[in-house]
């Protein structure tokens, strides 16, 4: 049972939140373990495009014109603490508290370089598993909330910051997360389902509703011991869904879908576990006002207490 519950962390950790933290979908919003533990998480998102204003001269996501010529390069970068509480039999909560740096530059030039505290988020979940000889199936749901107190009015000097460069969000969201795993020996498959329905900022303006799935395939490669280091694999698709916004009751803009090969590792060693996924669209159908994501990358490390 413990492998199985290593393998479930590696797969939750690869399924993140977007990173930029306004869309936040959240996928992995707390790994599943049988104790306490504590981690740190980096998440990377690149989004690129060579912008020409006969075609479009709105580029941020969030209704905010940004009118210019040239390549326009966006990175956010996510350092987030975050921790889990076993509180009873099959019952976890967890929760996180993201620290942001959302950058762009103009044809290399750097437009805005933002940091502050995003949004801290919390999840109660419960989890059930049957185990036979061979084969083993898990199911976990978990219900949560992300509070708006991360900043939302961060300046870059006497330059405008627009809401994609916003560390937070300003509204109160809903969690809903299902997670599906099947292993039989040293293969498993597994399918995460997270969905956010987003509430109002001050301003009455509301975000798209977020819906995440994945579909990932894995296996143990080397297991020299409960005591001693043990490497997985996964791969798999990972899609992302985008509604569109709301200002005043009235939707703005278009359902945006991106669909990902997503390839991981996970290496761990008595109680410290260290995994790494890397992300790479092959389908995107974004609104016309959002850059196209180019790559992702999670970085995470968990130690049980």
């Amino acid at each position: 049972m413990r492998q199985i519950i290593i393998l479930l962390i590696a797969l939750l950790i690869q399924q993140d939140i977007k990173a930029c933290d306004q869309c936040n979908v959240v996928l992995g919003s707390g790994a599943i373990s049988e104790g306490h533990f504590i981690g740190y998480r980096l998440r990377y998102r690149r989004q690129f495009q060579n912008v020409d204003l006969g075609k479009s001269s709105i580029h941020s996501k969030h209704l905010e014109h940004f009118q210019a010529n040239g390549e326009i390069k966006e990175l956010y970068t996510a350092h987030e603490l975050y921790g889990n509480y076993h509180i009873g039999k099959n019952w976890h909560l967890s929760l996180a508290i993201p620290f942001l740096n959302n950058y762009r530059s103009l044809n290399t030039t750097t437009v805005h370089d933002i940091y502050g505290i995003g949004d801290p988020w919390v999840m109660l979940r419960k989890q059930e598993s049957w185990r036979k000889e061979k084969d083993h199936l898990f199911v976990s749901g978990g219900l949560g909330f992300k509070f708006p107190l991360g900043s939302t009015s961060a300046e870059d000097g006497d330059t405008y910051v627009d809401l994609d460069m916003q560390p937070g969000t300003g509204s109160m969201d809903y969690l809903a997360n299902l997670v599906l795993l099947y292993e039989y020996r040293k293969v498993f498959v597994m399918s995460q389902n997270t969905g956010k329905l987003n509430g109002s900022s001050p301003d009455d303006f509301r975000y798209g509703n977020n819906l995440s799935t994945s579909l990932l395939l894995g296996s143990r490669v080397i297991n020299k011991g409960e005591d001693a280091w043990r490497l997985s694999f996964t791969g798999g698709i990972y899609s992302e869904f985008i509604g569109r916004d709301e200002v005043n009751g009235e939707k703005k803009g278009d359902i945006s879908s991106t669909y990902f090969m997503d390839g991981g590792a996970v290496l761990r060693f008595k109680s410290m576990i260290v995994t790494a996924n890397g992300q790479i669209p092959f389908i995107t159908k974004v609104d016309s006002r959002q850059l196209p994501t180019t790559h992702r990358f999670i970085l995470n490390l968990q130690y049980e207490i």
